[in-house]
C-alpha cells in the first residue's frame, strides 16, 4: 500500500533539476489541482461559518419567544433584529415581520407566509448551496486530471519512432511513452480523487446547513401559526351575511320609526294648537261667564230682597250693579281682545316667517337654476373643446399617417433602386469572379462549368421571382394596411359620434329630471304651506264660532242687560272687525302666495327657455359633427384615390419588373453563349491537362511501388535477422537455464 502511495506521490526534486523532463509536468499538474482544492475547501469552510453566524443570530431572536408573548414582543424583536451584526438577518426579519398580522383581540400573532419563504438556503446559506462555481469545482479537478492524461499520452507518443529500425531508438521511444503514460495516469488519479474528496466534503457541510435551516423553519412555523387565506374568506363571508341581515332589518326599522315620528309630529302639532286655543280662549270665556252669572244672581237677589223697600234705592242699586256688570263685561271683552290681538300677532309673525322662508327658497331655487345653467354652459364648452381637440387629433393622425405612408413608399422605392443596383453590381462581380476562377482553375472539367452555369441561371431566375413576389406582397400589404386604417378611422369616428350623442342625451335627460324634481319639490312645499294655513284658519274659525255661540248664550240669559251690554256689543263688533282684518290679511297672504307661484312660473319658463337654447346648441353641435363626418367622407374618397394611385404605381412597377425580366433573360442568354464558347476552349485544355496528369500519376505510382517493395524487403531482412538473433539468444538462455537446473 505504501509502495502504491509512493508511486502516486509526485517527485518534487525534479523541479530543482535543470532542464525540463516529462515527469516534471505531473508535479505542476498536482500543484495546480492541490491549489484549486485548497481554495475550494477554504471557501466551503468560510461560507459554512458565515451561515452558522447568521443561523445563531436568527436563533437568538426566537430563543426567548413563545406563543403567549409574541404579540407583546413584536416591536422588541424587530428592534433586536435591526441591531444584529448581519444586515441581511435584519432585512430578512423585517420582511418576515411585514407578513405578520394580529388577531382581532390584538393578543395573538399569525403568519401569512411560511418561514421557508424568508429563511431558506438561498438567503441564509447563499454562498454554500447556491454557488455555481463551487459546485463546478469537482468537475474542474476531473477535467484537469483528464487534460493531464491526454497531454502525457501526447508527449509519450510524440517521441515514439515506429519507422526506425534501431533498437535503441525504439527503447527510447517506449521509455518516453511509458513516462508519458505515468504522468497521464497519475494526473487522472489525483484529479478524480481530489474531485471525490471535494464532493464529499462540500455535500457534508451543505447537508448540515440544510438540516439546520429545516429545523429553524419548523421552529418559526411552530411559534407563528399560519393564517390561511381560506379562513379570511370564511370570516368575510360570515360578516357579509351578518351585514346583509342587519341591512334587511334596518330599512324595516327605519320605516317604522319614520312612520311613528311622522304620526307623533302630527299629533303633537294638533294637540299644541288645541292646547294653545284652550289655554288662551277658554279661561277668558269661563271667567266672563262666571262673573256674568255671579253678577246676575247677585242683582236678582238684591232686587228680590229690596223690591219691597224702595224703587229709588232699588233702581239706584240696580243701576250701580249694571254699571259694575258692564265694566266687568268690558274688561273681559278687552282682555279677550288683547288675547286675540296676541293670537293675530303670532299668526302675522308666522306668515312673515313663511313669506321669508318662501322668498329664501325662491332665491336658492334661482341660484340653483343659475348654477345649473352655468354648469350646462361649462359642460357644453368643454364638450366643444373636447370635440375640437378630438377632430384636431384625428386630422393630425391622418396627416401623420399619410406622411408616413408617403415616406414609407419613398423608402421602399429607394430600397428597390438600391437592391437593383446591388443585384446588378453583385451579378457583375459574380461574373468577373467566375471568369477569374475559370482562368485560374484550368484543371476543372467542363461538366462543372456547365453545372455552375445552370446554377447561376436558376439563382438569377429565383432572385427575380422572389424580388417580384416580395414587391407584389409589399404592395398588397400596403393596400391592406391602408384599408384597415380607413376602417379603423371610420369605426373610431362612428364610436366618437355615438358617444357624443349619448352624452348629449344623458345631459338633457339629467337636466329634465332635475327640473321635474325641483318643480315637484316646490309644489309639495306649496301644498304643505297651503294645507297648514287651511288648518290654522279652520282652527281659528272654530274658535270664533265657539265664541259667538257663547256670546249668544250670554245674550239669551241676560236679555235684561241688553242696553248695558251695548259697549260689549261694540267690543264684539271691534273683535269681528279684527277678525275681518285677519281674514283680509290671510287673503293678502294667499295673493302673495299666488304672486310667488307666478314668479316661479316665470322663472321655470326661463329655465325651460335656457334648456331649449342648450338643446338648440346641441343640435348645432350635432350639425357640426355631421359636417365633420362629411369632411371625413371626403377624406375617405381622397384615400380611395390615393389607393388607386398606389395600384397604378404597382402596375407600373410590375411592368418595370417584366421589362427587367426580359432584359435579364437576354443578358443570361448572352452569358450562356459566352460560357458555351469558353467551355469548348477549356474542354480541350482540360483534356490535355488530364492526359499529362495521368502520365505523371502513372510514373509516380511506379516509383512509389518500387520504393515500397525495396523498403519492405529491407524490413523483412532486418526482421528476420532480429528474429534469428532473438532465437539464438533464447537458445543460449535455455542452455544456461538447463545447466543451472542440472547444477
Amino acid at each position: 500500500m505504501l509502495e502504491l502511495l509512493f508511486h502516486l506521490w509526485p517527485n518534487f526534486s525534479l523541479l530543482l533539476e535543470p532542464g525540463t523532463q516529462t515527469m516534471e509536468l505531473s508535479v505542476w499538474f498536482w500543484i495546480g489541482m492541490m491549489a484549486i482544492l485548497a481554495i475550494a475547501v477554504t471557501s466551503v469552510v468560510y461560507h459554512y461559518f458565515s451561515f452558522r453566524s447568521r443561523y445563531k443570530q436568527v436563533k437568538s431572536l426566537i430563543k426567548e419567544l413563545d406563543k403567549a408573548n409574541l404579540a407583546y414582543m413584536r416591536t422588541e424583536t424587530l428592534e433586536k433584529a435591526q441591531q444584529t451584526k448581519s444586515k441581511q438577518v435584519g432585512s430578512l426579519w423585517r420582511e418576515f415581520d411585514e407578513s405578520l398580522v394580529f388577531s382581532s383581540d390584538q393578543k395573538k400573532l399569525y403568519n401569512t407566509l411560511d418561514a421557508e419563504h424568508f429563511f431558506n438556503s438561498s438567503t441564509l446559506a447563499y454562498g454554500l448551496s447556491s454557488s455555481r462555481l463551487l459546485a463546478a469545482t469537482p468537475s474542474f479537478l476531473t477535467a484537469i486530471g483528464v487534460l493531464g492524461t491526454f497531454i502525457g499520452l501526447t508527449i509519450g507518443l510524440t517521441d515514439l519512432q515506429v519507422s526506425t529500425s534501431d533498437v535503441d531508438d525504439l527503447k527510447k521511444g517506449v521509455a518516453s511513452m511509458i513516462n508519458g503514460a505515468a504522468v497521464a495516469f497519475m494526473t487522472s488519479v489525483w484529479g478524480v480523487s481530489s474531485s471525490l474528496f471535494l464532493n464529499v466534503f462540500e455535500k457534508l457541510f451543505e447537508r448540515s446547513a440544510l438540516g439546520s435551516i429545516n429545523r429553524l423553519q419548523h421552529e418559526i412555523d411552530f411559534l407563528y401559526p399560519r393564517l390561511p387565506a381560506e379562513q379570511a374568506l370564511v370570516e368575510i363571508a360570515d360578516s357579509s351575511r351578518e351585514t346583509k341581515e342587519a341591512l334587511q332589518e334596518l330599512h324595516e326599522r327605519i320605516g317604522d320609526r319614520f312612520q311613528e315620528t311622522v304620526s307623533g309630529i302630527s299629533d303633537s302639532m294638533q294637540t299644541a294648537f288645541t292646547d294653545a286655543l284652550n289655554n288662551v280662549m277658554a279661561p277668558a270665556l269661563k271667567t266672563l261667564a262666571e262673573q256674568a252669572g255671579q253678577q246676575s244672581s247677585d242683582v236678582l237677589e238684591k232686587l228680590a230682597s229690596n223690591f219691597m223697600g224702595s224703587m229709588e234705592t232699588a233702581g239706584t242699586q240696580q243701576g250701580e250693579m249694571m254699571d259694575k256688570a258692564a265694566s266687568d263685561v268690558s274688561s273681559a271683552v278687552s282682555s279677550m281682545a288683547i288675547k286675540m290681538d296676541l293670537l293675530f300677532n303670532t299668526l302675522t309673525e308666522q306668515q312673515n316667517r313663511d313669506r321669508a322662508h318662501t322668498e329664501q327658497y325662491s332665491r336658492e331655487f334661482a341660484e340653483q337654476l343659475k348654477n345649473h345653467r352655468a354648469e350646462a354652459t361649462h359642460s357644453q364648452t368643454e364638450m366643444e373643446t373636447c370635440f375640437n381637440g378630438l377632430m384636431q387629433s384625428l386630422t393630425n393622425q391622418l396627416s401623420d399617417q399619410l406622411g408616413a405612408a408617403e415616406k414609407h413608399d419613398q423608402e421602399r422605392q429607394n430600397i428597390f433602386n438600391s437592391v437593383l443596383k446591388e443585384s446588378t453590381a453583385s451579378q457583375r462581380d459574380l461574373l468577373a469572379s467566375q471568369l477569374e476562377a475559370v482562368n485560374d482553375r484550368d484543371v476543372k472539367r467542363a461538366a462543372h462549368i456547365s453545372q455552375v452555369q445552370r446554377e447561376l441561371v436558376t439563382q438569377q431566375q429565383s432572385m427575380i421571382s422572389t424580388f417580384s413576389a416580395a414587391s407584389s406582397d409589399q404592395l398588397n400589404r400596403m393596400e391592406e394596411v391602408t384599408g384597415l386604417q380607413q376602417n379603423n378611422l371610420e369605426k373610431v369616428f362612428q364610436k366618437t359620434i355615438s358617444n357624443l350623442d349619448n352624452q348629449i342625451t344623458s345631459h338633457n335627460e339629467a337636466a329634465q329630471q332635475r327640473e321635474t324634481e325641483l318643480q315637484q319639490r316646490f309644489q309639495n312645499q306649496l301644498e304643505q304651506i297651503v294645507s297648514e294655513q287651511h288648518q290654522l284658519m279652520k282652527v281659528v274659525s272654530e274658535g270664533v264660532s265657539v265664541t259667538q255661540k257663547q256670546m249668544l248664550q250670554m245674550a239669551d240669559q241676560h236679555q235684561v242687560l241688553i242696553k248695558e251690554l251695548s259697549t260689549a256689543a261694540g267690543a264684539a263688533e271691534r273683535s269681528s272687525q279684527n277678525m275681518s282684518n285677519s281674514s283680509n290679511q290671510l287673503s293678502m297672504l294667499s295673493s302673495n302666495l299666488k304672486q310667488v307661484t307666478d314668479v316661479l312660473d316665470i322663472r321655470l319658463k326661463a329655465v325651460t327657455d335656457s334648456i331649449e337654447g342648450a338643446s338648440q346648441q346641441n343640435h348645432e353641435l350635432a350639425s357640426q359633427v355631421r359636417e365633420q363626418a362629411s369632411s371625413l367622407e371626403m377624406l375617405q374618397t381622397s384615400l380611395n384615390e390615393a389607393t388607386q394611385h398606389f395600384e397604378s404605381a404597382a402596375k407600373v412597377a410590375h411592368e418595370g419588373f417584366s421589362h427587367l425580366g426580359t432584359h435579364q433573360q437576354a443578358f443570361l442568354e448572352g452569358v450562356r453563349h459566352e460560357f458555351d464558347n469558353l467551355g469548348g476552349s477549356l474542354r480541350t485544355q482540360v483534356e490535355g491537362i488530364e492526359k499529362q496528369a495521368e502520365e505523371w500519376l502513372r510514373s509516380y505510382s511506379d516509383e512509389v511501388r518500387q520504393q515500397v517493395t525495396e523498403r519492405m524487403e529491407l524490413w523483412n531482412e532486418t526482421t528476420m535477422a532480429f528474429a534469428d538473433e532473438m532465437k539464438r539468444t533464447v537458445h543460449a538462455i535455455s542452455g544456461i537455464v538447463d545447466d543451472l537446473e542440472k547444477r
